[in-house]
């Protein structure tokens, strides 16, 4: 397949890499059987690209690449609007719809596993947010609950000094005593 040398470079990358260690110091069998697998896989590589440029010639459909194919001038398929041109625009339609080899499908999952991925990381965020509300909640809930005791304190406290007044005046009333403000 490739250059000798490029795949033997490339070898030699890939085991320092992977950890393997130096190609030169691996047995010569091995070397040579790593270097028969770095070329099998470019091969694939190579055929992996070959097909994907023939996919892209062959789901490229428009009136200009089938005036190409069939070698029909371009002006002719639109001279003839009613019937070369109509013809090839509804078999274009079909064609699409067939999606023969899955493209449009693939599109379709990947946009949904896009969408989809969008949701979860919404859901999470939303998750976070709901936690550090409850959190703020929990706390704001204590401050209350706090506030709410010491409220109660002191409203038993005003009772009770109430409470202690009121017989203190009545105290002083039986006492009879007049209480003269002093005046400064």
């Amino acid at each position: 397949m490739g250059n000798q040398p490029e795949i033997r470079e490339s070898v030699k990358e890939r085991t320092k890499k992977y950890g393997i260690g130096e190609l030169d110091q691996q047995r010569n069998n091995i070397q040579e059987q790593l270097i028969k697998i770095e070329e099998n896989f470019q091969n694939v590589i190579s055929e992996q690209n070959h097909v994907k440029k023939r996919v892209k010639q062959l789901t490229k459909h428009n009136i200009l690449s089938v005036s190409e194919a069939t070698n029909i001038p371009r002006a002719t398929i639109n001279n003839n609007p009613n019937t070369l041109k109509f013809y090839i625009e509804k078999r274009i339609e079909e064609i699409q719809k067939e999606d023969i080899l899955g493209i449009d499908k693939a599109k379709q999952s990947i946009e949904k596993n896009e969408f989809f991925s969008g949701l979860v990381e919404d859901f999470k965020l939303q998750f976070v947010e709901r936690y550090e509300l409850e959190l703020q909640i929990e706390y704001f809930e204590k401050e209350l609950k706090t506030k709410l005791q010491q409220i109660e304190k002191l409203t038993r406290d005003k009772t009770e000094l109430e409470q202690e007044n009121q017989q203190l005046k009545r105290q002083l009333n039986k006492a009879k005593v007049k209480v003269v403000p002093i005046r400064s």
